[in-house]
């Protein structure tokens, strides 16, 4: 893994397992998936199109939990998923809040798998 992400282990404290656990399915999704790390979040792309942003701190994080914002085209079918309104990210218009690894089922790995 790449050390800047590692620099971020200290910070997520528990939320590292699930943090790495979605950080590998943006990655898989295609060898062309890019990520920048920001202060509060990290940015997944291929190319310029944003698919998905990752926040760890700031005033979205309740609970300690990280809040997964994707870019579905079409509603996703599960009720896991919830409108984005409050994510102010261009492109973003569901997310996800999970607080640990148990939180990820395989319904919302084949939602996020869709985004290909």
């Amino acid at each position: 893994m790449d050390t800047s992400i590692e620099v971020l282990k200290n910070e997520m404290g528990k939320r590292w397992i699930i943090f790495k656990q979605i950080h590998t399915i943006f990655l898989a999704l295609d060898n062309k998936v890019n990520y920048r790390i920001f202060p509060i979040y990290i940015v997944y792309s291929r190319g310029e199109k944003v698919f998905g942003v990752i926040y760890f701190k700031g005033k979205l994080i309740k609970n300690d939990n990280l809040i997964v914002g994707l870019k579905f085209n079409a509603q996703p079918d599960l009720q896991f998923f919830k409108e984005a309104s409050e994510i102010k990210y261009a492109g973003i218009n569901y997310y996800i809040s999970l607080k640990n690894n148990e939180d990820l089922n395989k319904e919302i790995i084949t939602s996020i798998k869709s985004l290909t």
